[in-house]
């Protein structure tokens, strides 16, 4: 009797740790942690963590489980950490960029959770587990250019501000006056400030290069970027926009830029003085003719008038008063200096003249004018 209740209690023992193991197997599916990743979702502005378990047979399933994050950037600081609780219905199939199907955990992370570092990559750790069931060391993945960055700033002070540009005698040459200044940051793949300076010529003209310098320096007071922005062909009155580029600029860091003029050393211009311009003897007919002699067309130039700048443009007016519109009428001119010195010379073409069409040509420049200079102009049949 005892040895058959003996035997009836060691059978009994036998099964319910053969059910015991049976449980476990059941309970406990997870063998292997595989396809771990991150990224961001710029349309849902979040990143997403995703991973997969897999059985003893390789077999993708589900499980929940534990999951801590820690995020750090490349710089060693630390962004976000949390302990998220993963269910099996947080599982579910998604297509990777190859077309490949994978049974995935996904965590959702809102962005505004990870704090601003000084580098857009970083690590992201994950350890994940069970209690009592199973436990995994910690891995890790990597999070490229997608973490959010501290903004470099610029500190800007005493706007707007004058700058007057002078020549090496003292006398000022131009003035431009600095209205605003902006800039942008960009901290993703190379840390790079670009700063706009809106400049106002509020004195000088057009024949000088207005330069001014600059100078950045970091939040300990040291000079990482210095150099020059150059304008031209300002009037007074003008406005134009400039931008700076500084590429190494960095995260978080607050920058402090300042401007001076520098000198206008592409030579101080004489006072100005006005050119004269006579023409001989107008109105002044022009008698054209062919190889044989024989009279094409008539010319008669009426009025002579010019402008001075730093060159001399000369104009003329006149009639056709002889001849019809298929002949081209060529004339020359000649410029002569107060001495008698022939100074330039060259050739006027008109076309589809009709006889009574009146005409104006402003192709004439002379850019060796004398200031102060009296020059003569004569009109010639023959040019060539």
């Amino acid at each position: 009797m005892k040895k058959a209740l003996l035997i009836l209690l060691s059978l009994t023992l036998v099964f319910s740790m053969c059910g015991c193991s049976l449980l476990t197997q059941v309970i406990n599916p997870v063998s292997t942690l595989k396809d771990w990743s991150f990224q961001y979702n710029s349309s849902t502005k979040d990143y997403s963590v995703f991973f997969a378990f897999y059985d003893k047979n390789d077999k993708a399933v589900a499980s929940d489980a534990t999951v801590e994050i820690r995020i750090v950037d490349d710089k060693g600081n630390k962004l976000y950490t949390a302990t998220k609780k993963v269910l099996k219905s947080d599982f579910a199939t998604y297509t990777n960029k190859a077309g490949d199907e994978q049974y995935l955990a996904e965590i959702r992370i809102p962005a505004f959770q990870v704090a601003e570092g000084l580098s857009a990559s970083g690590t992201v750790f994950l350890k994940i587990y069970k209690d009592n069931v199973f436990e995994f060391d910690e891995v890790n993945c990597t999070a490229l250019y997608c973490l959010p960055v501290k903004p470099a700033t610029l500190k800007i002070a005493n706007l707007p501000l004058e700058i007057e540009l002078k020549y090496k005698s003292g006398n000022i040459a131009s003035k431009l006056v600095i209205e605003e200044v902006t800039y942008s940051y960009d901290g993703v793949i190379l840390p790079s400030l670009d700063i706009n300076i809106s400049v106002k010529k509020t004195y000088g003209n057009n024949s000088s290069i207005d330069e001014f310098s600059y100078k950045l320096y970091d939040g300990k007071g040291y000079l990482v970027d210095s150099g020059t922005v150059s304008l031209s062909d300002l009037e007074t009155g003008d406005r134009i926009l400039k931008t700076i580029h500084y590429y190494d600029a960095v995260p978080g860091e607050e920058y402090t830029i300042k401007f001076a003029p520098m000198l206008n050393e592409s030579g101080e211009p004489l006072p100005v003085k006005s050119v004269t311009v006579t023409a001989e003897k107008l109105p002044f007919e022009i008698v054209l003719k062919d190889y044989r002699g024989k009279i094409e067309s008539k010319i008669t130039i009426e009025e002579v008038s010019y402008t001075y700048k730093s060159w001399l443009e000369i104009s003329l007016s006149g009639t056709k008063t002889y001849g019809g519109d298929t002949s081209i009428d060529m004339f020359g001119y000649k410029i002569y200096d107060s001495q008698g010195y022939m100074v330039a010379s060259g050739g006027i073409l008109l076309s589809s003249l009709s006889k009574g069409d009146k005409f104006k040509n402003e192709n004439i420049t002379f850019f060796d004018a004398v200031p102060g200079e009296e020059y003569t102009i004569k009109f010639v049949e023959k040019w060539y």
